[in-house]
């Protein structure tokens, strides 16, 4: 799902950053002008928003809170996380 948002943001003309855990699922989406991130810290500091999607939230909190420095980067950016969710698992990230 992640694959295909990337690739209609881009053909819609959007600047997007791209980065996966393993990091040569990225590399089909460089021919459509996309850049690669080398560390979330770098895909989390490229633009404004920021969308993820993974499995579910327990993958989401790992990759997020992988180091202070991302959770930092993190703040003043409009997260759209598009993973699996349950309301409670939705109230705790507010905290």
């Amino acid at each position: 799902m992640g694959f295909a948002l990337a690739r209609t943001l881009l053909q819609r003309g959007h600047h997007v950053t791209v980065w996966n855990r393993t990091l040569e699922k990225g590399r089909p989406l460089l021919t459509d002008g996309a850049v690669l991130a080398e560390s979330v810290l770098d895909a989390v500091t490229a633009n404004r928003v920021v969308i993820i999607c993974v499995h579910d939230s327990t993958v989401t909190r790992s990759i997020l809170q992988s180091s202070e420095q991302v959770k930092q980067a993190l703040d003043g950016r409009v997260l759209v996380e598009l993973s699996t969710r349950t309301p409670l698992d939705a109230k705790q990230a507010e905290q």
